[in-house]
Formats: structure tokens, sequence, C-alpha cells
């Protein structure tokens, strides 16, 4: 038996995706799963491997053996993170409104 086998509980997405039934159409279920990727995602790069590996830990799994795989997608998500604040930045220098200052010849 290995590690995996000891929590038996069924995945928590699918689950949940599940109980809505007939309330959540086809696309609806579709944004789901890619919502609950975009929250992995989020979650891992704020909480970072170790935060990522206690909580498995905590929720019942040995999170140790699920480094193979949080440690790429912290390196993915701590980048994704990065180059969007990078954006948001520069975006945020290209948008500021004038001060008041005359701009331009003439006067």
């Amino acid at each position: 038996m290995t590690h995996r086998d000891n929590n038996r509980e069924s995945l928590i997405v699918p689950s949940i995706i599940a109980q809505k039934g007939p309330a959540w159409g086809d696309e609806t279920r579709k944004v789901a799963q890619t919502d609950a990727q975009r929250v992995l995602e989020a979650m891992v790069a704020e909480f970072g491997v170790d935060g990522a590996v206690r909580a498995l830990d905590n929720q019942g799994f040995k999170g140790s053996a699920y480094r193979y795989l949080l440690t790429p997608l912290f390196d993915e998500a701590h980048r994704r993170r990065l180059r969007f604040r990078d954006a948001d930045r520069r975006q945020a220098n290209t948008t500021q409104q004038p001060t008041g200052a005359p701009s331009g010849a003439g006067g």
C-alpha cells in the first residue's frame, strides 16, 4: 500500500463539480476546473514548496512525496507572479495622469 492509498477521499474539485449536478452546464464545469488550477497556482506561489508540503501533511497526505511536482509548480508560478507584477508596474507607470505641470512649448 502506498502513502497515496492512505487517503482515499475522492478528489475535491471533481466532487464539488459533481455536487452541483445539472445546475452547472458543461462550460461552467470546464471553467471551474480551470479556476481550480489557477487557485493552486496562486497558493503554491504564495506559500512556497514548504508551505504546500505542510498543507498536504495537514490534509492527511505525505506532503514530501509531492515535492517532485511542487518544486516545478512553484518555480513556474513564481515566474508568472513576477511577470505579472512587472507588467502591472509598467502599466501603472504609463497610465499616470499629469500632475498639472505645463507640458510642451508655448506660453
